[in-house]
This record gives C-alpha cells, sequence and structure tokens, in this order.
C-alpha cells in the first residue's frame, strides 16, 4: 500500500470514528431532554394520565394508578373503577393502567419512582403482586432479563 493510500485510509478510519462519538453524544444529549424515549411503553402512558389529571375541572378528582404486569392491563378496567370509585365516594375520579407487559416488582419500583420524578402523586396506587414472583432468585431473574438496561435513564 502506498503512503498516501495509508493516509487515506487512516482519516476515513479517524472520521468515522469522529462522527461515531458526535451521534452517540447527540444521542445522550436527547435522551437526557426526553428520557421517555428509552422507554415508550410507560412513558406515553404516564404522560396520558398527567395529562389527563391537568385538564381535570376543580374540585380534585381521586386519581388512582394501577402498576403492574399484562396481568394488570388486562384485569383492571380503569373506566370501571372510576364509576364505582365515583358513585361510592360523589366526586369525580381518574383511574389509569399503567402496566407494562413482562413487568414485576423491580419494574414497578422504577415506574413509581419515575412518576415521583415527574411530580405525579395519585391518591392511591395498587401495584399488582404475584407471590410467584418472590418464590426464589430465578424469577427475579426472569424480570431482569425483560427489564433491559435500554430502558434506564
Amino acid at each position: 500500500m502506498t503512503q498516501h493510500g495509508r493516509g487515506s485510509a487512516r482519516s476515513t478510519v479517524l472520521s468515522a470514528v469522529l462522527v461515531l462519538v458526535a451521534l452517540n453524544v447527540g444521542l445522550a444529549g436527547y435522551l437526557l431532554m426526553k428520557p421517555g424515549l428509552r422507554d415508550p411503553m410507560f412513558d406515553l402512558p404516564a404522560e396520558h394520565y398527567k395529562s389527563r389529571v391537568a385538564k381535570a375541572p376543580e374540585p380534585k378528582p381521586i386519581t388512582i394508578v394501577f402498576l403492574g404486569s399484562s396481568r394488570t392491563g388486562y384485569g383492571i378496567r380503569p373506566a370501571v373503577v372510576q364509576e364505582i370509585v365515583t358513585a361510592q365516594t360523589g366526586r369525580a375520579c381518574i383511574a389509569h393502567n399503567l402496566h407494562v407487559p413482562a413487568n414485576g416488582p423491580i419494574g414497578q419500583r422504577v415506574h413509581w419512582q419515575r412518576l415521583l420524578d415527574r411530580n405525579i402523586r395519585p391518591d392511591i396506587v395498587v401495584l399488582e403482586i404475584l407471590p410467584a414472583r418472590f418464590s426464589g432468585s430465578d424469577k427475579l431473574d426472569e424480570e431482569m432479563s425483560a427489564f433491559r438496561g435500554d430502558r434506564m435513564t
């Protein structure tokens, strides 16, 4: 290879590395500004819930959040909960299902902290408790493989 060919290859590799670094820095900055991009399965419903609460008329309604897995997603009907709570208390109610498929205790803890970080403070939080998740470390390993690091902020 000629001297000119080596210099050209070196500059190509150097520019590729610089572009890669710039893209990574840009993506990291964007994710800092829009953290929901990492975990849209939680972020989109959480933002929807936040906007529902913000638009609610006075007096402030009772707010209820459900955190869990697909069991919670398929098993809880927020509209029915809202009707029952409103009928029982005489106050308006906003119930929202913030389930994420394959979520367990670790994911619920992370999602609860994300709600607190966004200054979202529901009156009632209902957590899905599945005893099998607590029966051994292999159950937590299952959840950790489903709750990947790229979904973390």
